[in-house]
């Protein structure tokens, strides 16, 4: 049986279909660091899950299963004004929701 991993990123996407209708993946050094520790863990016999932020909107107002890049991902819609010091207690709260049985968290992100 496989050992599943969650990781919590930060914005993975410029615009989402569920939203603006074509889907604008964010590719920066970041985002192609995680794709590279995705495929490492998958190699090693990990199943992976990132969970990331998104913009909430009045069209998503709950957490959607979205993959990024083929990797099973949950994105978490955020009203404005959740963050306070760098940190955003609501995602955080999310995340250990979803992955309460998870084997292990990764925290792939400086300010959460």
């Amino acid at each position: 049986m496989k050992k599943k991993v969650a990781i919590l990123s930060s914005y993975l996407f410029n615009t989402i279909k569920e939203i603006e209708g074509i889907d604008r993946p964010l590719v920066d050094g970041a985002s192609r660091y995680l794709i590279e520790l995705c495929k490492m863990l998958e190699e090693n016999d990990f199943e992976v899950t990132i969970v990331y932020p998104i913009k909430m909107t009045d069209k998503l107002t709950s957490p959607i299963e979205k993959d990024y890049f083929g990797f099973r991902g949950f994105a978490v819609p955020l009203p404005d004004g959740v963050w306070e010091l760098n940190v955003c207690v609501p995602l955080n709260s999310v995340f250990n929701e979803l992955t309460m049985n998870f084997d292990l968290r990764i925290y792939f992100a400086p300010f959460v």
